[in-house]
């Protein structure tokens, strides 16, 4: 059974689940509850919005999100999209993301904090609060966006002190 999926990416068995199981929970927390269908759909409109800004195969997508229902959304639309997410703990501090953007090479920084955007210098990557993305993606596809990457291609980057 586990070599039938070890030739799945996350984002491909996750859409099958969805198909499976639409109106299930998929996630639930004290913000409240998403059930398949509409984690997909919310993830593949983000995930079209991220390949309009050039994301696809190995380009990095910094996350500064609390744990939340949005953080899932948003993984889930980087590889989606085909590209590589970069949890970022909002407790860093702003020096430290700085060097971790430029290290990592982040095409996009996706923030819920709108102090620290101007923390950041603006030639590092483009940023963009969890909220104006929001705006950005509400006339976008709710079907899953055409994707590019293979098995081989990065998935995820993460820093530890």
């Amino acid at each position: 059974m586990i070599k039938k999926y070890c030739k799945k990416t996350i984002d491909v068995l996750f859409d099958a689940q969805a198909k499976k199981t639409p109106h299930h929970i998929a996630l639930q927390s004290d913000q409240g509850s998403l059930t398949y269908k509409r984690l997909n759909e919310r993830a593949n409109q983000l995930a079209h919005y991220l390949q309009s800004q050039g994301i696809g195969p190995e380009k990095v997508v910094a996350l500064h999100l609390n744990r939340s229902i949005e953080a899932i959304i948003a993984i889930l639309a980087v590889l989606k999209a085909g590209g590589a997410y970069l949890p970022i703990s909002v407790c860093d501090p702003t020096d430290r993301l700085t060097f971790i953007l430029k290290e990592s090479d982040a095409k996009l920084f996706i923030t819920q904090s709108t102090k620290i955007l101007n923390a950041i210098p603006a030639n590092t990557c483009k940023l963009i609060t969890w909220e104006s993305l929001q705006i950005k993606i509400k006339t976008k596809p709710v079907v899953t966006p055409k994707q590019n990457s293979k098995m081989h291609n990065l998935a995820y980057t993460i820093y530890t002190i």
